[in-house]
């Protein structure tokens, strides 16, 4: 049977063990509010990229006074400019996805 000053260290020690839970939950929390919060950011460029490209697109209708090499030439620095914007959404999006995962 326990004494009487095996029980305050057994309380103490179970009172430790909740408070490791609860931080390591509140820890837990905090990465997947990170995640959230960094998976909304790579959208936004994602949606930014897109927006872009059709806007390149309208403009490339609408500007018919310019030879060929030139719209061809505009057109492809806009395209450079999208594939590098969602390179860069793609690498923060691998970047913030851990690789191995613990069941």
């Amino acid at each position: 049977m326990a004494s009487e000053t095996d029980l305050p260290r057994q309380s103490e020690r179970e009172k430790s063990d909740e408070t490791l839970r609860h931080s390591d939950l509140a820890s837990e929390h905090q990465a997947d509010f990170d995640r959230d919060a960094e998976r909304v950011e790579a959208d936004k460029a994602k949606l930014q990229s897109r927006s872009d490209s059709d806007a390149s697109r309208d403009l490339g209708r609408a500007d018919t006074g310019r030879s060929g090499a030139e719209r061809q030439a505009q057109g492809d620095e806009r395209l450079r400019v999208e594939r590098q914007t969602s390179d860069q959404a793609i690498k923060g999006e691998r970047r913030r996805i851990p690789r191995h995962r613990k069941p």
